[in-house]
C-alpha cells in the first residue's frame, strides 16, 4: 500500500463522492463514472445505490453515508471506505455496512469505478469464456471445465423453457463467502453475517458463488425470471425462488433432497403450509428454506399438469392472493386444502 498521500487529491475524491451522493437518483451521476464501466455494466453503482438508500430515497432516518478514510491504492487509484450508519431512537449507533469505493485518475480527471471490475484485474482472477458465459475464478481455485460445461448446458435448457436465446452473463466463482464480499468491495454487511453460497446481481447479469463451484444452477433461473419481470412487470419472491429451486435446486442440493429433509423433521414437528407468505419464518434446517421448497413443489405440480403454459401463468403472478387463485385454477386445490396437499406431496416423495 502506498503511504504517500496528496491532500489535494484526497479532497477532490471527497468532493467527487459528495457530488455522487447528491445526484445518486439522477442519471447525471454517471458523468462522474469511469466510462469503461458504463460500457461493461448496466448499473456499475448497484451496491452504492443499494447501501446508499437514505440518499437515493432522501430518507434522513435511514443509514447515512460517511467517508471513513481515503487511501492511495496505486499511482492513479484511490480507495475510499464508506460506512452507512444511523442512531436508533435510543441514541445507539448502528452501522449497516462498510464498503470500498474505487476512484481512478482518468486522463487527469477523477472518476468513480466499479470495485468488482477493478479487483478482478488487480488480483488477476482467471477468465474463461464458454458460450456467452464469462467465468471469473478466484486465484485460490482451479477452473473446472466439466462444471463449466454443465452450466452452459443448463443455461441452454432453461433458455428453451423460457423461449428465448441463452443469456450472456458473468459467473464469479469465489473460494469463501468472505472473498465473495471483498471482491465486490463489501467489507461489512450487518444483514449478511451468516454467509451464503450464492447471490445474483440481476441488474448487471452477474452470478456470485462462494463455494468455488462453476455449476450453481439456482441463480441462473433468477436471471431468466428477471428478464420476464422486465417484460411483464410482475414479480413474486415466492415463485421466483420456487422456480429456481424446482429447476436448479438450492444450496447445491436437488429439490428431492430438500423434500426429504422436511419429511424427516415432520416426524417430530408439526407444520402448517397454508400461509404461503409466512413460510420462510418456519425453521427447518440451515440448508433448507421452507418457502423455497413449498413453492418448488407447487411449480412441479403445475408443470406436470400444464407444461410451458403453466410457466407462463406463474410468471404473471405478483401477489400471494393471486398465488392462491393460480393454485385453485391449475391444481383444483383451495386454500383450505393446501396444507394437506403439500403434506401429501412431501410424504409421497
Amino acid at each position: 500500500m502506498l503511504k504517500e498521500q496528496n491532500n489535494d487529491q484526497i479532497k477532490s475524491c471527497l468532493l467527487l463522492l459528495e457530488k455522487y451522493f447528491i445526484n445518486i437518483n439522477d442519471p447525471i451521476r454517471y458523468q462522474l463514472w469511469n466510462s469503461l464501466d458504463l460500457n461493461s455494466l448496466s448499473s456499475p453503482d448497484r451496491y452504492l445505490k443499494y447501501y446508499g438508500y437514505s440518499a437515493y430515497y432522501r430518507d434522513p432516518d435511514y443509514y447515512q453515508p460517511t467517508v471513513l478514510s481515503i487511501i492511495k491504492d496505486s499511482d492513479k487509484t484511490y480507495k475510499a471506505f464508506i460506512s452507512f450508519s444511523k442512531c436508533t431512537s435510543q441514541g445507539i449507533p448502528v452501522v449497516s455496512a462498510i464498503i470500498s469505493v474505487i476512484i481512478v485518475d482518468v486522463e487527469g480527471e477523477l472518476k468513480v469505478t466499479n470495485t468488482l471490475l477493478y479487483n478482478l484485474e488487480k488480483y488477476k482472477w482467471q477468465e474463461n469464456i464458454r458460450n456467452g458465459i464469462t467465468f471469473r475464478t478466484s486465484p485460490k481455485i482451479a477452473f473446472e471445465s466439466k462444471e463449466a460445461l454443465e452450466l452452459v448446458k443448463f443455461n441452454s435448457t432453461i433458455s428453451d423453457l423460457f423461449e428465448t436465446e441463452p443469456l450472456r452473463f458473468r459467473y464469479v466463482a469465489c473460494s469463501t463467502f468472505e472473498e465473495m464480499q471483498k471482491v465486490r468491495g463489501i467489507d461489512f454487511d450487518l444483514s449478511a453475517q451468516s454467509g451464503g453460497i450464492a447471490q445474483t446481481d440481476v441488474d448487471n447479469s452477474i452470478i456470485y458463488v462462494s463455494n468455488g463451484k462453476l455449476n450453481y444452477f439456482h441463480e441462473v433461473v433468477h436471471l431468466y425470471y428477471y428478464q420476464s419481470y422486465l417484460k411483464t412487470n410482475c414479480y413474486s419472491e415466492f415463485w421466483n425462488e420456487g422456480l429456481a429451486t424446482y429447476l436448479g435446486g438450492s444450496m447445491n442440493q436437488s429439490l428431492t433432497w430438500h423434500i426429504n429433509q422436511i419429511r424427516k423433521t415432520m416426524a417430530f414437528k408439526k407444520y402448517d403450509f397454508t400461509d404461503l407468505e409466512n413460510l420462510k419464518s418456519i425453521d427447518v434446517l440451515d440448508s433448507t428454506n421452507m418457502s423455497y421448497v413449498v413453492a418448488a413443489i407447487l411449480c412441479r405440480s403445475i408443470f406436470n399438469k400444464s407444461g410451458k403454459s403453466g410457466l407462463e401463468k406463474i410468471l404473471l403472478i405478483d401477489s400471494i392472493e393471486k398465488s392462491y387463485d393460480l393454485i385453485q385454477n391449475e391444481l383444483g386445490i383451495s386454500k383450505s386444502q393446501l396444507n394437506e396437499y403439500i403434506k401429501s406431496e412431501i410424504e409421497e416423495q
